[in-house]
C-alpha cells in the first residue's frame, strides 16, 4: 500500500463508524423505543419492527435509486447519514408521546442507515484501487465495526447514569453529524487530490 492510501482509509473509517454506530442505537433499541412509546405486547412490538424495517427497505431502495449514479453518490450518503441524525434526535422527543412520530422517525432512521451504507461502499470502491482496496476494505469493516460494540454499551451506560434514554441518543446523533461533515469535506478533499486518471465515481459539484 503507498503512503498516500492511509487517510482515505482513515478518512472512510470515520465516516463508516458513524453509519454504524447509528445503525447498532436504532436496531439494538428499537424494541424499547416502541415498548415505551405504548406499541402494546410482544407481538405488536414484533409486528411494528417489522413493518418500520419493511418501509425502511422501501426508502433505502429509493434514495439510492436516486442517488445511486457516479456523481451523486457522496451527496446522497450525506443526505441519507442527515436522515438518520435527525431520526435519532428527534426520537428522545416523541417515543413517549406518539406512537405514530415514533414509528414513522424508525422509517425514517432505518431508510437513512441501509441507504447510507449501501451508497457508502459505492462510493468507497471508487476511492480505493489495487493493494489499498485489499488492505482497505477489511481494515475499514474492522475499524467501523468497533461501533457496534461501544455504541449499546455506552447508550446503556448513560441510560443507568441519567435514567433516560434521550442523552445516549443525542450523542449518537452528534456522531453520526461528524459523519456527515466527514462525507461533505473529508472525502471530496481525497476525491480532489486523485490524478485525473483515477477512478472518478465519487465525483460530485460542489
Amino acid at each position: 500500500m503507498t503512503t498516500p492510501s492511509f487517510p482515505t482509509i482513515w478518512i472512510l473509517s470515520a465516516a463508516y463508524f458513524s453509519l454504524l454506530a447509528a445503525t447498532a442505537a436504532l436496531f439494538f433499541f428499537s424494541p424499547t423505543i416502541l415498548r415505551e412509546a405504548g406499541f402494546g405486547g410482544f407481538k405488536e412490538i414484533g409486528r411494528a419492527v417489522a413493518g418500520a424495517c419493511a418501509l425502511g427497505a422501501l426508502g433505502n431502495v429509493l434514495i439510492c435509486s436516486i442517488g445511486g449514479s457516479a456523481q451523486r453518490r457522496r451527496i446522497f450518503c450525506a443526505l441519507a447519514s442527515v436522515f438518520t441524525a435527525v431520526s435519532l434526535s428527534a426520537l428522545v422527543f416523541v417515543w413517549h408521546g406518539s406512537t405514530t412520530a415514533t414509528f414513522f422517525l424508525l422509517v425514517l432512521g432505518f431508510a437513512g442507515t441501509g441507504a447510507g451504507i449501501t451508497l457508502f461502499w459505492q462510493m468507497s470502491v471508487g476511492l480505493l484501487s489495487g493493494k489499498s482496496m485489499v488492505v482497505g476494505v477489511p481494515l475499514i469493516s474492522s475499524v467501523a465495526n468497533i461501533a457496534g460494540f461501544v455504541t449499546p454499551f455506552l447508550i446503556g451506560y448513560v441510560r443507568d447514569a441519567t435514567g433516560t434514554y434521550a442523552s445516549g441518543f443525542i450523542m449518537i446523533a452528534c456522531v453520526q453529524a461528524l459523519g456527515v461533515v466527514v462525507l461533505l469535506f473529508g472525502v471530496q478533499r481525497i476525491v480532489r487530490k486523485r490524478s485525473p486518471v483515477d477512478d472518478v465515481s465519487v465525483r460530485c459539484p460542489m
